[in-house]
């Protein structure tokens, strides 16, 4: 009995497995790192791939505006063209004759008449006489256009408000009448689509 009891506890405690704190199945540091300067290419490449087809996007949708602008294609117009108001404007300035079509020619042809009689002649007296009159002359033409941009707006805001209603936005609408009224009738762009007389479209 008592060779028994020596023989069990003469046998050694069995050892607990030691827990390692990095696995083989878990990255190191290292390994991480590398993973990581691995994918920062990718990313960097994919950006700016992503940047060069959005300029490319971006010049062609430029390109389709500005032939829409010289064809008067409207599906394809910028935003300061687009629009059907801003269409019924462009056909109302051009059902009729405005006096500011005339604008460029005359302030040219007024502009000349004020300084080439100074480099002509040598009377002081007639020349500031002269240009004195070429002044007040386009002082005149250009109140006459005012008045003229004054009568179209009223007849354009009055339209636009039986079409569209009286929630109409009229913002921004005064200048754009204004740029296409001073324009000279061929030169317009968007191109003209209705005659003189005729009905907005």
């Amino acid at each position: 009995m008592f060779g028994l009891g020596r023989t069990k506890s003469a046998q050694p405690l069995a050892a607990e497995p030691v827990r390692k704190e990095h696995g083989k199945n878990r990255p190191t540091p290292k390994r991480r790192e590398a993973e990581a300067a691995n994918r920062r290419p990718i990313v960097v490449n994919d950006r700016k791939a992503a940047q060069r087809t959005q300029r490319d996007k971006n010049r062609q949708l430029r390109n389709k505006q500005r032939q829409a602008v010289n064809t008067g294609d409207e599906a394809h117009l910028p935003p300061q063209h687009a629009g059907p108001v801003r269409r019924t404007v462009r056909d109302i300035v051009d059902s009729r004759f405005n006096i500011g079509e005339l604008y460029l020619p005359v302030v040219l042809l007024l502009l000349v008449g004020l300084i080439l009689p100074g480099l002509l002649s040598g009377n002081t007296t007639d020349v500031a006489q002269w240009q004195q009159a070429v002044s007040m002359s386009l002082y005149a033409f250009i109140a006459a256009v005012a008045f003229d941009t004054w009568l179209s707006w009223r007849r354009t805001k009055r339209q636009l408000r039986e079409r569209f209603g009286d929630d109409v936005n009229l913002r921004g609408l005064l200048g754009y009448l204004f740029t296409r009224s001073i324009s000279i009738r061929s030169l317009r762009r968007p191109p003209v689509k209705v005659k003189r007389g005729q009905q907005p479209r």
